[in-house]
C-alpha cells in the first residue's frame, strides 16, 4: 500500500495516521483473539511505516519501532516465535538509531524493546544472547532511574527481576543473588512510597532472594525474606484474587523448603500443606486419583506449581521421619508432571526428571528397592536426552547417575549396578571432556567400576580402569592440591588395598600405597584436625599390607 507517493508532508501525515490506526486496530483485534486479522493489520502498518521511514528516517522511525514492538508482542502471544524474534530484533536495531539521535526521548523505548528481545531469544533457546540483552536493559534502566527515580525505578525493578531469571536459568547464581539484592532495595523504596502498587513485585523479589540464598548454602539468611514475602502475599490473597492466592502458595512452598533446610521441617510441612491446599482448587478439578483432564491456561500452570509443592512437602515429611506419607506426596507430584509432560514435553520434562529422582529416593526409604531402581533409571534417561541437546542439563545428569548408584546399592539390585556404572562412566567421560568440573565425579565413578570389576575377577579391565582413575586424580591434585588431594589420597589407598587383596599387580600396588601415605602426610600437616586420624588409620592398614607382601613402608 502506498499513500504518499508525492512525498509531500501532507501525504506523509496521512500515511502516518493510517499506519497508527492500523497498529491500534491490530492491538484491538489481538485482544479479542482475532490473531490472523490482527497480524494482517500490523503487517500493513509495518509496510506503511517502512515507506515513511525511507522518506524521512528521523521523523518516522519511532513509529516504525513502536509498530515492530506491537508485532513482536502479537506474534509471541500467538506462539509465532520466529516472527516475533524477527520483529523484536529489528525493533531493537531501529530503537538504537533513534536513541543515539535523541537519547532523552528514546532510551526508555530501547530498554522496553530489549525486554521483548530477551523474551524472544529465550523462546528460541538463545540463552546467552538473551542474557546479554537483559544486562543491557538493566544498564539503561539504571541510567534512567539515576536521572529520574520516580519515573523509572519501577521499570528498573522489572528489568532486574527479568535479568535475575536469565541468570538463574544459566546457573549464574552469584550474579543472580546480587541482582536479587538490588531488586529488593529498589522495590523497598517504591513500596515505602506506594504500598498498594508495589507489594506484589516486592514479594516476588523477596521470594527469589530467599531461593537464591538457600541455593547458595545460606538457608538461615533465607528465612527472613521469605517470611516477609509470605506476609505480603497473604495480605494480597485476602482479596480472593486467584493470581494472588497462587503467589502466596508459591512463597509458602519456598518457606517450607527453607524451614526444612534449617531443621524446622515440622513447621515446614505445615507451610507446604497450606500451599497444597491453596493450589488444589486452582487446578480446576481437585486432582482426582484416576488421572485428571489437563486444563488450559492458568490451571495448567497451577498444576505444575502444585507438583512442586507436593515435592517440597515430601522433603519435609522425610525430614520428620514420615517416609510413607513422604512417598504419597512424591507420587502425587510425579503423576502431575507425567500428565503435564504429555501435552508439553519440552517444558515439563526437566521437572519430571527431577521428580523421578526424588521418587526413587522415596521408594528406597520404604524398602521398595526394585521400584526405586526403575524410577532412578528413568531420571537418568530423561537427563541424558536433555543433556545431549543442552549442556545446561549436564550437572543434573551427573546427579541422576549418583542417585541411581545409591539406589542400586541395595542387595537385590546389585546385579544391575555394574551396567549402570559403565553407563555413568561413558556419560561422565563425555561431560568431563567438555567441562573439567565433572572430572572429580568421573574419578569417583571409575573407582566404583574398578571395585566391581575386581570383585568379578576381571583384572585386566580393573587395572585399566584403576589406571585411568589414578591418572586423572593425580592431574586434578596437581592443579588444585587443596581441593583434590583428599580424593587422591583415598583413591590411591583404595586401589592399592584392592590390588593387594586380589594379589594382583602388587608392585604397582606398593607404589600406590606409598604415594597414598605421602599425600596423607601432607594433608595431616596442613590440617591435622581433619586428616590426622585418617592418616594414622591409613598408615596402619598400608604398613600391614606392605609387610605382608614383602615390602616396608
Amino acid at each position: 500500500m502506498e499513500l504518499h507517493r508525492s512525498g509531500t508532508p501532507q501525504g506523509e501525515q496521512q500515511g502516518a495516521a493510517l499506519a497508527g490506526a492500523l497498529r491500534n486496530r491490530a492491538r484491538a483485534l489481538a485482544d479479542t483473539g482475532q490473531v490472523d486479522a490482527a497480524s494482517g493489520a500490523v503487517e500493513t502498518a509495518l509496510d506503511l511505516w517502512r515507506q515513511l521511514a525511507a522518506t524521512r528516517r528521523a521523523t518516522w522511525e519511532p513509529g516504525l519501532a513502536a509498530t515492530l514492538d506491537t508485532a513482536a508482542q502479537l506474534w509471541a502471544s500467538a506462539g509465532r516465535y520466529e516472527r516475533a524474534l524477527e520483529a523484536s530484533t529489528e525493533s531493537v536495531a531501529v530503537h538504537r538509531r533513534t536513541a543515539k539521535a535523541n537519547p532523552a526521548a528514546h532510551r526508555p523505548a530501547l530498554a522496553g524493546a530489549l525486554a521483548n528481545l530477551v523474551r524472544d531469544l529465550t523462546a528460541a533457546g538463545r540463552d546467552t544472547e538473551a542474557l546479554d540483552a537483559a544486562r543491557e536493559a538493566v544498564t539503561l534502566r539504571r541510567a534512567l532511574a539515576a536521572l529520574d527515580p520516580l519515573a523509572h525505578e519501577p521499570e528498573l525493578a522489572t528489568a532486574l527481576l527479568n535479568l535475575r531469571c536469565k541468570l538463574g536459568h544459566l546457573h549464574h547464581w552469584g550474579d543472580a543473588l546480587e541482582t536479587d539484592r538490588e531488586a529488593v532495595a529498589v522495590l523497598e523504596r517504591l513500596h515505602a512510597k506506594e504500598p498498594d502498587h508495589h507489594a506484589s513485585e516486592l514479594a516476588r523479589a523477596l521470594t527469589l532472594l530467599s531461593k537464591d540464598l538457600r541455593r547458595g548454602g545460606r538457608p538461615a539468611d533465607a528465612l527472613a525474606p521469605v517470611r516477609r514475602a509470605v506476609d505480603l502475599r497473604r495480605q494480597l490473597a485476602a482479596s480472593g484474587v486467584a493470581s494472588h492466592q497462587a503467589r502466596l502458595a508459591h512463597s509458602l512452598s519456598e518457606l517450607a523448603a527453607v524451614l526444612a533446610k534449617i531443621g524446622q521441617a515440622g513447621e515446614g510441612a505445615k507451610a507446604a500443606i497450606e500451599a497444597v491446599g491453596i493450589y488444589v482448587p486452582l487446578t480446576g478439578d481437585g486432582s482426582p486419583p484416576h488421572g485428571p483432564t489437563i486444563p488450559d491456561g492458568d490451571a495448567t500452570l497451577h498444576r505444575s506449581a502444585l507438583a512442586g509443592a507436593y515435592m517440597t512437602l515430601s522433603e519435609c515429611l522425610t525430614a520428620v521421619g514420615l517416609p510413607d506419607e513422604a512417598l504419597t506426596a512424591c507420587e502425587r507430584s510425579t503423576r502431575l508432571l507425567l500428565e503435564l509432560s504429555v501435552t508439553d514435553r519440552a517444558r515439563y520434562e526437566p521437572q519430571l526428571g527431577a521428580a523421578f529422582s526424588n521418587l526413587a529416593t522415596a521408594f528406597r526409604a520404604v524398602g521398595r528397592h526394585a521400584e526405586a531402581a526403575g524410577t532412578a533409571q528413568n531420571a537418568v534417561l530423561i537427563f541424558r536426552r536433555l543433556a545431549a541437546g543442552n549442556p545446561r542439563y549436564n550437572r543434573r545428569l551427573a546427579t541422576a547417575h549418583r542417585n541411581l548408584a545409591v539406589v542400586l546399592s541395595a542387595p537385590e539390585n546389585l546385579r544391575h549396578l555394574e551396567s549402570a556404572t559403565a553407563e555413568a562412566v561413558k556419560d561422565l567421560r563425555r561431560l568431563a571432556e567438555a567441562d573439567a568440573g565433572f572430572a572429580p565425579a568421573l574419578v569417583t565413578t571409575l573407582t566404583k567400576q574398578t571395585v566391581m570389576l575386581a570383585a568379578a575377577e576381571r583384572w585386566p579391565e580393573a587395572l585399566a580402569t584403576a589406571d585411568e582413575a589414578v591418572t586423572l586424580g593425580r592431574h586434578l591434585a596437581a592443579a588444585d592440591p587443596a581441593t583434590h588431594e583428599p580424593q587422591l589420597a583415598r583413591l590411591l589407598n583404595a586401589v592399592a588395598s584392592l590390588l593387594f587383596f586380589g594379589d594382583t599387580a602388587t608392585t604397582w600396588a606398593a607404589g600406590l600405597a606409598r604415594e597414598s601415605l605421602a599425600v596423607y602426610r601432607r594433608l595431616a600437616e596442613r590440617d591435622p584436625l581433619t586428616f590426622g586420624v585418617e592418616h594414622q588409620e591409613a598408615t596402619a592398614v598400608i604398613s600391614e599390607l606392605l609387610k605382608k607382601h614383602g615390602t616396608t613402608s
